[in-house]
């Protein structure tokens, strides 16, 4: 899986994935990436499994659905970043 120009994001739930965790990283950490094939099919992974959940994805917008989400993107940008 690949990023390609023009990409955009489908969701909410998508652009949080990418989003919050390349913020915090590079605002508050002073942190740079590459985004590499593992980052891309991390964050794809987690949001397909948060739209394939019903109860999920019938109300994204919950304030404990978006902390759950900005938690995710977080760790999976550190692990990325681990690697």
């Amino acid at each position: 899986m690949t990023l390609e120009k023009g990409d955009s994001f489908k969701s909410w739930i998508d652009a949080d994935y990418w989003m919050f965790g390349l913020i915090y990283n590079i605002l508050f950490k002073g942190k740079s990436f590459v985004i590499k094939t593992g980052l891309i099919n991390d964050i794809k992974n987690a949001i397909e499994a948060k739209k394939a959940d019903t109860a999920y994805s019938k109300s994204p917008n919950r304030l404990g659905y978006l902390r759950e989400r900005l938690v995710d993107s977080i760790e999976i940008f550190n692990r990325e970043y681990e690697r």
